[in-house]
């Protein structure tokens, strides 16, 4: 609670640090000694794109090879009390878009078909002790472009997947779904979110969906129906998927993408490729 973890890709923080993750005092506001310096071929692809803590231990995704010379391809955990990668070694043979935790689990999606040792498709959920659960294993796949798990976000008993892929099990919950905790099976869940789902947060009942153009059919009703929207960002009853509001692009000028939005009491802060009218 004293400190603020950064991840991205920069060469210059602070006096001439080169790293991804570095952890600034709340308390001083300087850097403090953790420098995670991430490896690849080539630099310039280097991204961390997600982290999470459990514990003491910093869990980082993204797109690399390597830390410090081991092997720690796209995901690895970093103990924060050692400054030294645990033994936890998934290596995941595509990019890491996403990790969460919630209830003791590790949520790890993003665009790969292989992870620890395992064929699993752009999902892995490990227990407390790293183990996969087997019960969340789903073929994604895409029509146009790849397919891939970009977020989660969890209610009690099951917890909701965004990204890009194509409908699971006949239901129209493309790019967006909803799976019971408990056995990994699949909720009739049915949004319509015909394109890709960046980003995805729960507050109490209300999802809130955005991404790049989504063309939001709830309850699979076609587009242009009455409840129906085309928009960057959107939110849904979380138990029925019944559309509560979009935003369209002549309330927030001419809005291509949204990356991030936070909100809190009514309020929403959005941040993404935005060029006014």
């Amino acid at each position: 609670d004293t400190s603020l973890i950064l991840a991205w890709r920069f060469t210059l923080l602070g006096e001439n640090s080169y790293s991804q993750i570095r952890e600034f005092s709340l308390n001083n506001a300087q850097l403090t000694p953790l420098d995670v310096n991430l490896l690849a071929d080539n630099p310039n692809e280097i991204i961390v794109n997600t982290i999470a803590l459990m514990g003491d231990e910093l869990i980082v995704g993204g797109n690399f090879e390597s830390l410090g010379g081991e092997k720690r391809r796209n995901l690895f955990e970093f103990d924060l009390l050692t400054n030294k990668a645990t033994d936890w070694t998934p290596n995941p043979n595509g990019p890491v878009r996403i990790v969460k935790v919630d209830d003791e689990r590790i949520y790890v999606g993003g665009s790969f078909e292989q992870i620890s040792n395992q064929n699993l498709t752009n999902l892995a959920v490990y227990d407390s002790q790293k183990q996969l659960i087997p019960a969340f294993s789903f073929p994604f796949t895409a029509s146009s472009l790849t397919s891939r798990v970009s977020d989660f976000a969890f209610k009690d008993s099951s917890f909701f997947i965004g990204g890009v892929f194509d409908q699971l099990g006949g239901i129209g919950n493309q790019n967006l779904m909803e799976v019971k905790k408990s056995d990994g099976s699949i909720l009739p869940f049915n949004p319509g979110v015909e394109d890709i789902v960046r980003k995805i947060d729960l507050l109490d009942t209300v999802l809130f969906v955005q991404g790049r153009i989504i063309r939001f059919n709830p309850n699979g009703l076609p587009i242009g129906a009455t409840a129906g929207c085309n928009s960057n960002f959107a939110y849904v009853h979380a138990d029925s998927a019944n559309l509560i509001d979009c935003y369209y692009s002549d309330k927030l000028g001419h809005l291509n993408l949204v990356k991030n939005a936070e909100h809190n009491e009514g309020k929403f802060w959005m941040g993404g490729i935005l060029n006014p009218q």
